[in-house]
């Protein structure tokens, strides 16, 4: 049985606009994200003294909204990439923010120290050249009820706005994607990546949806439009998890859905899977939980080339003045993913997982091209 795997770039390469800059940057967030910034500047210019009135701002956005702006207006080495958050990008600057103990990293676990003891209303800040991110998201907190909330709680609350955060982002998914064109094109793309017409079998990290009763088959890996899940990977930690931090990983979350009964179907389990089709998938760490489950059920951490399946890698180049870039960098990911997967089974880091994969033939990373594209979606 063979399984395609996509990630955003799926859907980024028909057309969608599902990209976080497509979101952050899109009329649908317009909206919050100019509130975001109103407030921001208010506190940044020393508008503000002491605590703001309760309805001096509509606070009609989430503190995950806040941090997100907070990170992406920070400076960058590269410029062109300042205000392009990568897909990515989400899940990493949760696992910093709860992860990070140091001054020099935003950390909740520092914004609830803040928090806990700020005094009154009227907390002071030492005067510094630029107010720390931290203690502006906690004036934030001070001015919206947060301030005497214990420390579960504190994280609890954070836990419910980011399902408040992931919901409207759904829902912006949802409006780009539940369109007969895309979801058209999408098919074709499928069956193209799946070489099969009729059957297909997908797992996919979108949170959109184009599947087909009984042709094309898709599991929501993070859920889907409805209640989509953002989530970290702790894998890869010296320190044990604290139960605050676990609340946050994927698997705690998905195991909390599956608890309200959301999005479980036991029929989407796939068994006998020998090949493994990814395309459009950053192979970002913080899906090393599903990578791990994927390379166990192809039989790698077997190192027995009979028994072990195949994988194929597919990238596609965006920009052909990037083309070297793209290939390196898909390169390094399927490098570090798998080179990953055989120390965590196997305690070594001998390299030698690629190399049976390799010169095995079962290992393959190959470019679909932009006339493939268009010759499968019809464009010209």
């Amino acid at each position: 049985m063979k399984l395609l795997v996509i990630g955003n770039g799926f859907d980024l390469a028909i057309g969608a606009k599902t990209s976080y800059s497509n979101y952050f940057e899109s009329e649908y967030y317009s909206d919050t994200k100019n509130k975001v910034i109103k407030w921001e500047s208010h506190f940044r210019n020393r508008e503000m003294s002491g605590a703001a009135p309760s309805n001096m701002l509509d606070y009609n956005f989430t503190c995950w909204d806040l941090l997100l702006h907070l990170v992406s207006s920070q400076p960058t080495t590269d410029q062109k990439d300042r205000k392009s958050l990568r897909w990515c990008d989400i899940e990493e600057v949760i696992h910093k923010s709860l992860s990070q103990e140091t001054e020099d990293y935003f950390s909740w676990n520092r914004v609830f120290k803040l928090l806990k003891y700020a005094k009154n209303d009227n907390y002071s800040y030492n005067a510094q050249p630029v107010i720390k991110d931290q203690e502006r998201t906690m004036k934030y907190f001070l001015n919206t009820g947060w301030k005497d909330l214990n420390s579960s709680a504190f994280f609890g609350k954070l836990l419910d706005e980011l399902n408040n955060f992931e919901k409207v982002f759904g829902k912006y998914i949802y409006e780009e994607s539940n369109k007969e064109i895309f979801r058209s094109n999408a098919r074709s793309l499928a069956r193209y990546l799946y070489e099969s017409k009729h059957s297909v079998y997908v797992d996919s990290f979108n949170y959109s949806d184009f599947s087909e009763e009984h042709h094309i088959v898709i599991r929501h890996i993070n859920s889907d439009c409805e209640n989509p899940i953002f989530g970290v990977t702790y894998g890869n930690e010296k320190q044990p998890v604290s139960d605050i931090k676990q609340r946050f990983t994927k698997t705690s979350r998905r195991l909390h859905q599956e608890a309200l009964s959301i999005n479980v179907d036991p029929s989407k389990n796939w068994d006998g899977v020998d090949k493994a089709v990814v395309f459009g998938h950053s192979l970002n760490m913080m899906d090393f939980d599903y990578f791990n489950y994927l390379f166990t059920l192809l039989k790698f951490h077997t190192f027995d080339v009979p028994q072990m399946g195949s994988i194929e890698f597919v990238y596609y180049v965006y920009k052909e003045s990037d083309r070297d870039s793209i290939q390196r960098k898909r390169v390094d990911e399927v490098y570090n993913m798998l080179n990953a997967y055989e120390r965590h089974v196997s305690n070594g880091n001998q390299q030698v997982l690629i190399n049976l994969l390799r010169f095995s033939g079962k290992l393959r990373i190959r470019e679909l091209t932009k006339d493939e594209l268009y010759k499968v979606i019809g464009c010209s």
